[in-house]
């Protein structure tokens, strides 16, 4: 699985990167607050849990599916 490789490896989760390129992008917060906490959708802020939530059934989904 990816977030233990990347704890082996010490190094900056996935989702910090993509919440860095998120902001880089200008993306509203609500966006990058949700993908930083797509693993932990309850400890995202208020305006980024539905969204948050979202992205943790799909990413589920897709490894249930084998694609993750």
């Amino acid at each position: 699985p990816v977030r233990a490789a990347e704890a082996r490896a010490h190094c900056v989760g996935h989702e910090r990167c993509v919440a860095l390129v998120f902001e880089s992008w200008k993306l509203p917060p609500n966006l990058v607050g949700a993908v930083l906490h797509h693993h932990e959708p309850l400890a995202a802020p208020a305006g980024s849990r539905v969204v948050s939530a979202l992205v943790n059934v799909a990413n589920h989904v897709a490894i249930s599916a084998g694609l993750g």
